[in-house]
């Protein structure tokens, strides 16, 4: 399993290969973005787009997108957007790879927006992302 940067000029005729995991991730957005939007930023160049290729499957089997932000004090981060697939174990560590350009793009932190199950706390809230970070020291 290897982790693939597909250029932005390639999305499109990658796209078939990731379009349905790609519409349940926006489907569950609660009208964040849509496969379209999705797919024009990383078209723009302003998202990245991986995929989890699995050589011995000839298949997908992960997709990520990620962004470069930087702040007013100039301190940049690589934010992981989209992250699904199946068969995480098999995948999960490609986020090392991930890891290790943002950290040739000059990133400080690596951020995961992630799901959760839900808050007991707030029964009334969906809880539906977490915020990870890890520092790229």
């Amino acid at each position: 399993m290897k982790l693939v940067r597909i250029p932005p000029a390639h999305a499109r005729q990658t796209w078939p290969l990731v379009q349905e995991r790609i519409k349940a991730v926006a489907d569950r957005s609660n009208g964040r973005f849509t496969e379209e939007t999705i797919l024009r930023a990383i078209e723009a160049g302003e998202d990245q787009f991986w995929v989890g290729w699995d050589e011995g499957k000839r298949e997908v089997r992960a997709v990520m997108t990620t962004t470069l932000s930087q702040y007013a004090t100039s301190f940049k981060t690589a934010d992981i957007l989209i992250v699904t697939g199946e068969g995480r174990k098999e995948w999960k560590h490609l986020i090392g790879d991930v890891e290790a350009w943002a950290k040739s793009q000059g990133c400080g932190v690596v951020q995961v927006y992630a799901r959760k199950g839900w808050a007991r706390e707030l029964p009334d809230y969906k809880l539906s992302h977490v915020l990870l970070e890890k520092r790229l020291d």
